[in-house]
């Protein structure tokens, strides 16, 4: 906490996800947090949130929240 710049704030390195653009971002996602079970359903929606627009941190960053978040995630 003390190198945050506040206490509600989370600090997320995507780093690991970053690179090889949408398509290696795609994969790293399916590997890392989905252990390689991703559903079609899920990767066909997220890969047209991150690819809707400029390939960026910010973007991706949104893109593993809708992963945390998504139902293919919560089942384990």
């Amino acid at each position: 906490l003390s190198v945050m710049k506040s206490t509600t704030s989370v600090n997320v390195d995507s780093t690991p996800f970053s690179t090889g653009g949408v398509d290696g971002a795609m994969s790293s996602i399916n590997q890392r947090i989905f252990a390689g079970e991703m559903s079609p359903t899920t990767a066909g929606y997220l890969r047209g949130y991150l690819s809707a627009t400029t390939f960026s941190d910010a973007r991706l960053r949104e893109t593993l929240a809708l992963a945390l978040s998504s139902s293919d995630f919560q089942w384990y």
